[in-house]
């Protein structure tokens, strides 16, 4: 990284910095460009020069956590779904590990998790979750004769709002239930719903 790079990368550790602390203090929404540049002692010309508004921050932020949560998951645990599919184990959508670690890592950016709860219409993307459609969901279904591709969306769409739906209560809620509880409820949500259906 040659030093107009770190510049750059310390510029925008410092405005990070900055924004999250002040989401713990404040309201996303009553977060300013001054109140941002104020705490991390830059001016407004230097954050234009990285974000056209707050909204862009944050979105930047929030794809930044995105890809962190990816990481979360290693190359193996997909390999070994795609091996759970193979051999045609329908709890495979309910993984108990999968998601304990989805669980825990929500847990750790709850704060962050709730600002993105809150402001879903400029986060929600579909792209998001493609290659859990395609790659898991998708081959799944098929994988036990539904070839109804129609019906797997619905399906998809039931699974992934069903899930949501829990999760947002319980961040919104500050975690007050363990992960442990929070997991083996939404697998038994699923499994009396979804799975009910195929067999």
């Amino acid at each position: 990284m040659n030093k107009h790079d770190q510049k750059v990368f310390n510029t925008k550790i410092k405005i990070y910095d900055a924004f999250l602390q002040l989401l713990e203090e404040k309201e996303f929404i009553k977060i300013s460009i001054l109140d941002i540049c104020a705490v991390a002692g830059i001016s407004r010309t230097t954050f234009y020069a990285h974000y056209d508004n707050t909204d862009m921050l944050l979105r930047e932020l929030y794809n930044d956590i995105l890809k962190d949560f990816k990481n979360e998951f290693t190359k193996q645990d997909f390999i070994d779904i795609q091996k759970e599919i193979d051999h045609g184990e329908a709890n495979i959508l309910v993984n108990k590990d999968i998601l304990m670690i989805y669980l825990s890592y929500l847990k750790r950016h709850q704060r962050l998790v709730q600002i993105f709860i809150k402001n879903k219409n400029v986060f929600f993307n579909d792209e998001n979750t493609e290659e859990l459609k395609q790659y898991i969901f998708i081959p799944l279904y098929e994988k036990m004769g539904f070839l109804d591709k129609a019906a797997i969306s619905y399906y998809y769409v039931f699974y992934l709002s069903g899930i949501s739906a829990i999760t947002d209560r319980w961040i919104l809620n500050y975690c007050v239930e363990s992960v442990d509880y929070i997991s083996d409820l939404i697998i038994e949500c699923v499994t009396h719903n979804v799975f009910s259906k195929l067999s």
